[in-house]
């Protein structure tokens, strides 16, 4: 039986194999040719009234110990499920949204914000060994490999520190590499309760890194897939064991409007896989550090 495509149909085939050819003539180019844009000023302002916004939140359950983390602001029943899952062994993940005083979501200008949140459970692990995996920072690249390509504790000032990441990220479409300086800062309330605050300073994206044309695109003038990161470890000993609650922040470049429908989903998903890798590769780290191994062999 012959098939026959009606001219609206056609047409809108057409548009769609434009836009793969669109987007695949883009990609072939490099990020740092076709893709190369500037973050503007407005759009780093509102990423950081965005995280000013998010930190309130953060700033607000540091103060109350029964509602330190997260998802124990969550209904009653939503966190019955979420400690079922995260007993199982599971971990557990949530897209968020910080809000203005108006209650309305900030977005950026000429930007995406990203943010997720996501809990797991370390079980027969104390808060100190969860701790030293989460700032052993001369060998992040051993736990969060292949992400983390080089880590480097810089400096320390009491539980101020600076650190050095080289991140490469492996996708489907694109594989950036970025250098990121960041400055952490480590708070511990009391016994139970310590949040792991971990801020860029700088963020480099590197070309052909690891060969011999290896160079760094100017600060802010590149592909836009990430102009800036903050993550959040927040900490609490309970249950036989620690959970912890990882939440990071990322700004990148906007998503042109005819592409939207189809990278928006992409970006969506890279950023609940990377917070979920984050989660489990800390779970395992912990379980090497409760069983008297410090780093793989």
């Amino acid at each position: 039986m012959a098939f026959i495509l009606m001219p609206s149909v056609c047409r809108s085939v057409r548009s769609l194999l434009l836009i793969a050819l669109f987007i695949a003539g883009l990609l072939a180019a490099g990020p740092s040719a076709t893709f190369a844009t500037d973050l503007q000023p407005e759009t780093a302002q509102a990423y950081e009234r965005y995280v000013r916004a998010a930190q309130a939140r953060m700033a607000h359950e540091d103060k109350l110990p029964e509602r330190f983390l997260y998802i124990e602001s969550l209904p009653q029943t939503e966190q019955r499920a979420i400690w079922a899952t995260l007993r199982r062994g599971d971990v557990w993940l949530d897209p968020l949204d910080a809000t203005d005083e108006n209650g309305k979501t900030i977005s950026a200008p000429h930007g995406t914000i990203t943010h997720w949140v996501g809990a797991v459970f370390f079980p027969g692990a104390s808060l100190q060994q969860v701790v030293g995996v989460v700032q052993d920072f001369d060998h992040l690249q051993e736990i969060y490999q292949p992400e983390i390509v080089r880590s480097r504790l810089i400096s320390q000032n009491g539980e101020t520190f600076h650190i050095f990441l080289r991140i490469h990220k492996d996708t489907a479409w694109v594989n950036p590499t970025f250098d990121v300086d960041s400055t952490v800062t480590f708070r511990q309330f009391d016994s139970s309760h310590a949040q792991n605050h971990v801020a860029s300073t700088r963020i480099v994206q590197i070309e052909n890194a690891g060969k011999p044309d290896e160079h760094a695109d100017s600060v802010g003038h590149d592909s836009g897939y990430l102009w800036r990161l903050n993550t959040y470890w927040r900490l609490e000993a309970r249950d036989g064991g620690v959970v912890g609650e990882w939440e990071a922040i990322t700004l990148s470049r906007s998503i042109p409007f005819l592409l939207r429908w189809l990278v928006r989903p992409f970006v969506e998903r890279l950023a609940r896989q990377t917070v979920r890798d984050e989660l489990l590769a800390t779970r395992k780290a912990v379980e090497r550090r409760v069983h008297g191994v410090k780093h793989e062999q």
